[in-house]
């Protein structure tokens, strides 16, 4: 496959570099190691299929992946971020922790923050998948299962994906494809 073709001809590995069109290809020189958001594309890559593979922590990463071919990406707060904000950056934006966030209207200013940041997220998810044809959408990380529950696509939360891409990360060095 694309893999050892790589590695017999350049020496490389599946992992992270940057063209000269700042495009992240996952071909690297074999002696770097990639990044932690690096490693869920790794483990979510899979040849001739477009993948969109999203972290859910204290920030959102949305990313599209084609083959091996990084095609680009999102990067916006995550959910308990986007909330902090604006408690923090507005000083009539008060509420106390209430109920779980859906993406139904807020009938309050709590619900309405919460599912807000929670609606943001899901609709940016939701555009980048149609708008790219991803066959698969794959979640990871803390707030990875109540976003999973609110998109109206079908997805896969994978709360082992940085792992799954750090053991096909190591395996690939000593073992490429």
């Amino acid at each position: 496959g694309v893999c050892a073709v790589a590695i017999a001809h350049w020496a490389l590995k599946a992992i992270f570099d940057y063209d000269e069109a700042d495009r992240a290809n996952m071909f690297k020189k074999a002696s770097e190691s990639p990044t932690g958001a690096g490693l869920g594309l790794i483990a979510s890559a899979r040849d001739c299929e477009v993948i969109c593979v999203v972290g859910c922590g204290t920030a959102v990463t949305i990313d599209v992946v084609d083959g091996m071919l990084h095609r680009g990406g999102y990067i916006l707060p995550g959910l308990a971020l986007m909330e902090s904000t604006l408690q923090r950056g507005t000083r009539k934006v008060r509420y106390d922790e209430g109920e779980a966030a859906n993406i139904s209207l807020g009938v309050h200013t709590g619900a309405a923050v919460r599912n807000g940041a929670l609606a943001a997220v899901v609709a940016l998810i939701e555009k980048v998948a149609h708008g790219h044809a991803a066959k698969h959408v794959v979640l990871t990380g803390g707030d990875a299962d109540i976003i999973a529950t609110q998109l109206a696509i079908p997805c896969e939360v994978d709360s082992a994906l940085l792992l799954k891409g750090m053991w096909r990360y190591f395996e690939n060095k000593h073992d490429p494809c």
